[in-house]
């Protein structure tokens, strides 16, 4: 051996550091195969017993695998207890005091998903380690914690700051594929349509250059398909993302196998919607405090019950979901357990109760000024309103804002949007759930009078056809009578025609300077016999907000 050759001791100290740095790599890419295959190399080192460094990065490395399957008490404690022992071990400062660091900063992202406040009591410890990325990394975690309280306004800031961090230090792509998928567990949990499609759009690019991504895109597409009202593509797409790996053996496993239960009973399918909770129950019981990730099946085996008619056990269950989770205040949590009793309510046709527990639901709700957790509570409130024969069709109170009518609504929706684009796709939110649509487009007038299209909803690219629609509704435009629809129609509310050899429901958008009516935009949804009326004062609120703002133009 020539006389500068490394010892093997310091050959194993380069083997250990660079398959911890490369399994660190490959958890920040959640790509779970190369994290085992890196992890397996220090395997051997188990042998020679816990104390030695070989062995304690073994350890550590198994719990950055087991961070991306769904086992969040067993691993909390696997970080708990390698944190116990650390100060027993033999290996140098520096590397203890990293492995101290990413198992604090790993216990506070799990942590992120419980009801209680253990995730920021965990900040003062990782800022007390003196480490330049500390603060990035308490972002993270307060990111996270806020994302899962509805309070999406200190989240994005957070989540702002963490991104700036990570161009500055190089590490952007590393960021930018963590936030994406803990946006879709964020956008999942507060039901944000507009925020679930931007991650559907960031993780199909991002998929291509990490194909580890592709089963979170599957699943963030198919909870698009079940917030936007397709529940029958949801559910085919939750089944093929989970045939491939087992029970447990990726993180977001129980998610899924709610959201896929809760596609189920909105299909009608009741009793598959329970068998999917009752069969998987058992396996996530232990998890049952990270409520984040894991109330979605006691939610939906609530609403099972009552699709079945069995409304006492219903209301049983979700009662004590309550008393479970009232004294720790988290706003999506409660907010989400009194919409699942005020469903119950509306099934059962008890409208004492059903306005109980909404009142409950928008006050839960709506102190996060979250405008998609808003926006659910008139979508609770409407869907009463259309139950008619039940005596519930009075119940035209917007959301928690009856005070002040459309006009609080439109800006509790538009007002904590950032920038022109996600006030369009708000808007458009709003009229095509109004509507019962699942496809809509957002038209503003360009300036030779042409139609131009800022935003659309759905999957379907704009047939060639619409814009023939569009450009002839801009040439019709007089300002006299057409102030609700294409075609004349109720003063108070836009509805669907009956012309079956029409392809588009058109709603212009107009605002009124002076005494005329001017025509600043347009939103289509295909025609369809279910299309419900969309109330005149809320297209009229909506035109004015966008055109104020810029976002749309005048002809």
């Amino acid at each position: 051996m020539p006389p500068d050759a490394p010892s093997v001791a310091t050959l194993i100290g380069w083997l250990i550091r660079t398959v911890v740095t490369l399994t660190s790599v490959a958890s920040s890419a959640i790509d779970h195969e190369s994290e085992q295959r890196f992890v397996a190399f220090l395997e051997p080192f188990a042998a020679l017993g816990p104390s030695h460094p070989g062995a304690v990065a073994y350890d550590y490395g198994r719990l950055l695998v087991k961070m991306t399957e769904d086992r969040y008490s067993e691993v909390h404690r696997g970080w708990s207890e390698l944190l116990e022992r650390l100060p027993e071990l033999d290996l140098a400062p520096a590397i203890l005091a990293r492995m101290r660091l990413g198992a604090t900063v790993s216990l506070g992202l799990l942590e992120s998903h419980l009801d209680d406040d253990a995730a920021l009591a965990r900040l003062d410890r990782i800022e007390g380690m003196g480490f330049a990325q500390a603060q990035a990394m308490m972002n993270q975690v307060r990111f996270l914690y806020h994302g899962f309280r509805g309070e999406i306004e200190l989240a994005q800031r957070y989540r702002d700051r963490v991104e700036t961090y990570a161009m500055q230090h190089g590490s952007a792509w590393q960021v930018e594929t963590w936030s994406t998928c803990t946006l879709n567990a964020v956008y999942g949990v507060t039901r944000d349509k507009a925020g679930n499609r931007r991650v559907v759009e960031q993780l199909e690019r991002l998929k291509k250059s990490a194909p580890s991504l592709e089963i979170y895109w599957e699943r963030a597409v198919a909870t698009q398909h079940r917030l936007t009202g397709d529940p029958a593509r949801a559910a085919a797409m939750y089944e093929r993302t989970l045939a491939r790996p087992g029970a447990r053996d990726r993180v977001g496993w129980a998610t899924v196998r709610g959201n896929l239960a809760g596609a189920y009973n909105q299909m009608g399918k009741h009793e598959t919607a329970k068998r999917i909770c009752e069969e998987t129950l058992p396996e996530a019981i232990e998890d049952r405090e990270y409520v984040a990730a894991k109330l979605g099946l006691w939610i939906e085996l609530g609403l099972a019950h009552a699709g079945l008619g069995h409304f006492d056990l219903a209301r049983r269950d979700l009662a004590a979901l309550l008393a479970r989770h009232l004294p720790r205040h988290n706003p999506v949590t409660l907010g989400t357990v009194y919409r699942a009793l005020a469903s119950v309510a509306l099934l059962e046709k008890d409208k004492a109760l059903f306005e109980r527990y909404l009142a409950e639901m928008e006050r839960w709700y709506g102190g996060t000024k979250n405008p998609a957790l808003v926006a659910q509570c008139e979508e609770l409130r409407n869907a009463a309103g259309r139950s008619r024969a039940d005596g519930f069709a009075e119940s035209r109170t917007i959301g928690p804002f009856p005070s002040t009518g459309m006009l609080s609504v439109v800006q509790s929706v538009l007002a904590p949007c950032r920038g022109a684009d996600e006030r369009r796709l708000r808007a458009l939110e709003l009229v095509s759930e109004s509507a019962g649509a699942k496809e809509a487009w957002l038209f503003t007038i360009g300036r030779s009078n042409e139609p131009a299209m800022v935003c659309a909803l759905g999957v379907s690219k704009v047939p060639s056809a619409l814009l023939s629609e569009v450009a002839l509704l801009i040439q019709r435009w007089s300002g006299s009578e057409e102030t609700a629809c294409i075609d004349p129609g109720d003063a108070g509310d836009a509805g669907p025609t009956t012309d079956p050899t029409r392809p588009y429901r058109l709603f212009p958008l107009t605002v009124t300077r002076g005494s005329e009516d001017l025509l600043v935009g347009a939103i289509v949804t295909p025609m369809s016999p279910a299309l419900r009326m969309v109330e005149h004062g809320l297209l009229q609120e909506l035109s004015s907000q966008l055109f104020d703002a810029g976002d749309v133009g005048t002809r």
